[in-house]
């Protein structure tokens, strides 16, 4: 429940305000969060979720990723798809071990 109530303020206070983010920026974060939702999901499944490991999990992808971006501006190159690349497999890798956990469940 608390989780939801953070979700529906951090919404309406992102649409409430007037700043504007670099679409980099924001979609590393985005990646980073989904990463932690479902990498929370998959410790769920297994019996070993941590509140502390989830948020750590989140600031620590969405720091390395941010500071990648800013690196990146600095030398003019394009470092944030390392990011996502790495995001990415780990979100396919945590959807996998869902989808496995489910099938073994409600399979058998």
């Amino acid at each position: 429940m608390k989780a939801l109530i953070g979700l529906t303020a951090g919404i309406i206070l992102g649409y409430l305000s007037n700043i504007s983010a670099d679409t980099k920026i924001f979609t590393v974060i985005l990646m980073a969060a989904l990463d932690s939702i479902l990498g929370g999901f998959c410790a769920k499944f297994e019996a070993k979720f941590n509140d502390a490991a989830l948020i750590a999990g989140f600031l620590f992808n969405s720091l390395f990723g941010l500071a990648l971006v800013f690196i990146g501006n600095i030398f003019e190159l394009e470092l944030y798809y390392i990011a996502l690349f790495v995001l990415g497999l780990r979100i396919f890798k945590n959807l996998s071990a869902i989808k496995e956990r489910l099938l073994k469940n409600y399979c058998d």
